[in-house]
């Protein structure tokens, strides 16, 4: 009997580590970590956040008014859902 079709392929692993930089910077650092099955291995992504350097807002997105007006007013709505995909780096 061959019970290798019966087990699940391994699940992807997501997780985020602060790095806390007190002594030149005084700075925290952001690292999020994803690590996948493949073919042969894993794959690890690892993102670097830094703080300093986040745009905060919608206004900071870059988006002109005709764009953004109609996003608040979906964002006000008691009911549906807004999917935001993209990269999520430069």
């Amino acid at each position: 009997m061959d019970t290798s079709a019966d087990k699940k392929p391994p699940a992807p692993k997501i997780g985020e580590l602060l790095i806390k930089d007190g002594l030149v910077k005084k700075e925290d650092v952001d690292l999020r970590i994803a690590i996948c099955p493949a073919i042969v291995g894993e794959n690890i992504t690892i993102r670097i956040l830094d703080s300093r350097t986040a745009k905060v807002g919608l206004e900071n997105l870059g988006h002109s008014s005709h764009v953004l007006n109609p996003f608040k007013t979906l964002l006000k709505s008691p009911a549906g859902m807004v999917l935001v995909t993209g990269p999520t780096g430069k």
